[in-house]
Parts: structure tokens; sequence; C-alpha cells
């Protein structure tokens, strides 16, 4: 961890609470080991057995981390390192065709483990990469100009799910990286910084329902439709009163010039507190998709990362939704509320 211990000093200067935590090599290879003497598969990362598992081995301080980034006064972003891989992770994506992962699930058990370990639920929505737990990032439309988690190209500041109403969006976003050989990081900017560099009129326009919010291209939706928001407010308040932001660089769209002109100076002050977070292999950043933006620079070749939705409870998606299997919703339903 020694490596990455400016990050956090650099957030801290920009306003933004940000942890770190690092597993212990002996505790990652007994946590491995167990995981395959027992024989654990893709299709068991929500299962009990893997749940109760992983608190064996998830640090209470780090799982106390992970439950408080939903709270009213916990950090806006967790950095884990060390998480288990699968020991053929090594050489086998430099050889293997993009979206063929290794037999065994030994990442995917450990991410899903720890959200658990957290006091977190892992979701997806169903016409959204499959509906899987958790969902793999591969960039399937290299060189082509996608804004979307399925290119390499620049991916401006954006949260997950900002065509659905804040309720209904993943409340924490935990993205592990298993193969990265283009060193390509994450940036995160808190908005509770970001609105700190704006001027008292951009701040009150973002607060007024003068923004539609399109779904991205990874939702397929309506066989292909173009469904957006209604006018939504890009600023809000969550119910412990923190703020919230719903953007999406290139979904979002203003009504007048005016109102594009605050969106833009909130992008301009994203850039100037955002840090970007080398992601080596076994790297978790989670933080929250309400209150934090994310971005990507353009990168060349592939890399492979793990993107799993988590929140304290399913009971909103649950109410408003149809679970079409374990922990996965229709979508479809989720933008018509």
């Amino acid at each position: 961890m020694s490596n990455h211990s400016n990050i956090r000093e650099l957030y801290r200067c920009m306003g933004t609470n940000v942890v770190e935590y690092e597993f212990d090599d002996d505790s990652v290879e007994d946590w491995r080991k167990t995981m395959d003497e027992q024989g654990f598969s893709r299709d068991d990362v929500l299962d009990q057995q893997n749940r109760d598992l992983a608190r064996r081995f998830v640090p209470s301080a780090m799982s106390s981390a992970i439950k408080s980034i939903c709270g009213p006064s916990g950090p806006d972003i967790v950095i884990i390192y060390g998480l288990p891989l699968s020991e053929q992770d090594t050489g086998f994506f430099s050889s293997t065709p993009p979206g063929l992962l290794p037999e065994d699930a030994i990442a995917e058990l450990a991410l899903c483990g720890v959200a658990s370990a957290g006091g977190l639920k892992a979701f997806s929505y169903d016409q959204e990469k499959d509906g899987d737990i958790p969902a793999n990032i591969w960039p399937v439309a290299v060189g082509k100009n996608v804004q979307s988690s399925d290119g390499n190209g620049d991916l401006a500041w954006h949260g997950d799910g900002g065509v659905l109403s804040w309720p209904l969006r993943p409340p924490v976003l935990m993205l592990a990286t298993r193969y990265n050989p283009s060193n390509t990081g994450t940036r995160i900017a808190s908005i509770d910084a970001a609105v700190s560099r704006l001027d008292d009129d951009s701040i009150e326009i973002l607060e007024q329902p003068r923004f539609r919010h399109h779904a991205p291209t990874t939702f397929n939706l309506f066989g292909g439709r173009l469904i957006g928001s209604p006018p939504s407010p890009v600023l809000e308040r969550d119910n412990f009163e923190r703020r919230i932001v719903t953007l999406s660089s290139s979904n979002t769209h203003a009504d007048t010039p005016e109102a594009e002109r605050a969106l833009q100076a909130l992008h301009d002050a994203a850039d100037d507190v955002s840090v970007t977070i080398p992601t080596d292999p076994g790297t978790v950043v989670a933080f929250s998709n309400l209150r934090c933006l994310h971005a990507r620079p353009l990168f060349a070749g592939t890399r492979l990362l793990q993107r799993l939705y988590a929140a304290p409870s399913l009971q909103a998606l649950k109410a408003a939704s149809i679970e079409v299997r374990p922990n996965v919703f229709a979508v479809e339903q989720l933008v018509l509320q």
C-alpha cells in the first residue's frame, strides 16, 4: 500500500474522504485455497456459504468502511489492495480472446464476499451486461466512438444508472481490476468537492429540473429505443440530506445554453478535484455512485474490470420491478417509474 499512500493525501487536500486497506498475503492465500477446496463456482457468488466465508477473511475495519459508504458520514471512496485472484490469471488474459475468463471464479467470489461482509447486497439489471453479477467490463468496441464501458475511448464524467430515479440506482459501485497492461487508472470526483468550486448561480441551475438523462448504450431497452428521464435536476439531496448527483456527460442534456454552461462548469470542477487512481490487478475501488462521478481516459489495447453494483437493501428495487432471477431486476420497468 505504500506505493499508493499519496492518493489519500491528494484527495484530502481537495476535500474528499478516502480510506485505504490491504489484504494480508497469508490471508489471501488461505481464502483462495478454502474457496477452491469447497468447490465454489461462479454460480455461488450470492450463496450464503460464500458470504459466511468472506466474513472470516475480510477485516472488520474494511467491512465497516464499505458499509458506511451509504451512511450519513461515511467515506466517498474506499480503496482495497490485494483482492484474491485466480491463480490462472497470470498469463491467461494476454493469450486469450477478450470475453473469456479462467474456469474458477476466485475473484468474482471474493468481490461479492467483500460487499457482503460490508452489509451490502450485490445486484444487477437484466438488460445490462446480461444481468451478470459481477459484470465484466471489456472494451468490446475497440476503436469505435462509443461513450460507454464497451469501448476504450475517453469516457467522460458520469454516474451509473442516471436514467433511473436515485432510489433505484446503485448506491455503491465496486470496480475490481483483473487485467490492465495499459496501466489505465480510474478518475473519481466527489460531488461535494466539485460543488465547492461552483458559483451560486450554477448550483441553483443544477438543482432545478432542467436536464434530461438518457439511458446509456449498455442498456438494451425496448428494442433499442432512446429512453430518457423527465426533466430532472443534476443536484439533489438524499435521505441524509447529503448532496447527490445525476450526470452522464454524453447522456445528460440541458434545456438552455445557460443550463449547458452550468453543466460545463460542473465538468470543469470535477476535473479540478479528481485524482487518477492506479488500478493494478487485485485493486478494488469502491465508491458512492450517488455522491461521486467517475471517468476513464482513452487507452490502447484491452483491460478487464469486474463491476459490482451493491446496496444495503433491495426493497425499493423489489417493489418497483420484477426480479427475473435472484438479485437481477428488469430495468425496463424501473425506467417507467
